[in-house]
């Protein structure tokens, strides 16, 4: 591991744009943040590819209020960098309203354009309670 204060600046921000976009279903952002070869995994285990979280954004399939980020982890290999962090999301997918508890993990590839988004796993918590620190539980 490689310790890199400027692209764990550039990983913190891009994670902070990429829940904006989200947010505000700003498919130009997400078009930009997310690489054509992404590959994610969402809470119910099924596959996203940038198509599918463009399209899902872009239609108004799923609306989000707010998505607020915390216990962030951010290491940086080379050309890689992985997030790690909680997540609150609340909004709408259809009629369904939500407010829900996540950890997820995102990977980022850094090329000539900057850093995108290459994969990603949402995994739903079944308690806020979680000890933060991986040695407590």
């Amino acid at each position: 591991m490689i310790s890199d204060p400027k692209s764990e600046a550039q990983l913190r921000q891009l994670n902070a744009e990429l829940a904006e976009a989200e947010v505000l279903r700003d498919v130009e952002a997400l078009e930009r943040l997310i690489s054509t070869d992404y590959l994610g995994i969402d809470p119910s285990g099924s596959l996203l590819t940038k198509e599918r979280i463009i399209n899902t954004y872009g239609s108004g399939k799923v609306m989000l209020d707010s998505i607020i980020t915390s216990d962030l982890r951010i290491r940086v290999f080379d050309n890689t960098g992985i997030i790690t962090g909680r997540s609150l999301i609340n909004g709408r997918s259809g009629l369904n309203e939500f407010n829900a508890l996540f950890r997820y993990t995102d990977t980022y590839r850094k090329e000539g354009k900057g850093w995108q988004l290459i994969s990603s796993q949402l995994t739903p918590l079944l308690s806020g309670d979680l000890p933060d620190d991986p040695d407590e539980t």
